[in-house]
């Protein structure tokens, strides 16, 4: 009987081939997209001359049960790698870990981003230059979301396109007087759920 390079039947290897694919790499990823951060401003000072905005220390992807479906820590090689214009060196801060400043004369950072199938948002660890700063997000130039940062280390989400459908839960409560009631996740977690209301002020929200 023929065999393949690792002593087992072509079958048999293409059975052992898919269930290492499905250890190493469980997760499915289209093609990579452009995501853009756009900062309000940048800022310089006396003992750094570089045009810093936000400093970045990871980008996780979540589902929509907000459960982490991987993940790119800043400051090392593999976020280098899908890198465009707008980042600066790698760097290390106490206590938090690797991270890099993004900014420079244009405002903006460019990620080019393989997004695994089924993520419904991103969660950013960072950190700005200066309070009060906005960062706009868009995706392939349509924006997802804009968002205020400040002096300190925080994680912000940004939504994705085309979300994963939930489906409806068989179990009670599910309507009641034609309202909907989702199951939430676990809650050992903080959510936070922006409604707009007349009170609502965008410039100190």
């Amino acid at each position: 009987m023929r065999t393949s390079c690792f002593g087992l039947p072509p079958v048999r290897h293409l059975l052992h081939a898919c269930l290492l694919c499905s250890v190493v790499a469980p997760v499915l990823h289209v093609q990579a997209q452009r995501i853009t951060f756009e900062f309000s401003r940048v800022i310089t000072t006396e003992s750094d001359a570089r045009e810093r905005a936000v400093a970045f220390h990871s980008l996780t992807f979540i589902d929509h049960l907000a459960l982490p479906m991987g993940e790119l820590t800043f400051g090392t090689q593999e976020a280098n790698a899908v890198q465009g214009e707008g980042w600066f060196a790698n760097e290390e801060w106490q206590d938090i870990g690797s991270f890099q400043w993004a900014g420079g004369t244009q405002k903006k950072a460019e990620l080019l981003l393989s997004i695994p199938s089924g993520a419904d948002g991103m969660l950013v660890r960072i950190n700005a230059a200066i309070d009060s700063l906005w960062v706009t997000v868009s995706y392939d130039d349509s924006v997802l979301t804009r968002f205020r940062v400040d002096a300190y280390w925080r994680s912000s989400y940004i939504p994705l396109p085309n979300p994963s459908p939930v489906e409806k839960p068989g179990t009670l409560p599910v309507w009641t007087q034609g309202i909907y009631f989702p199951k939430f996740p676990q809650n050992d977690r903080i959510y936070v759920l922006r409604v707009p209301t007349r009170m609502y002020n965008r410039q100190y929200s």
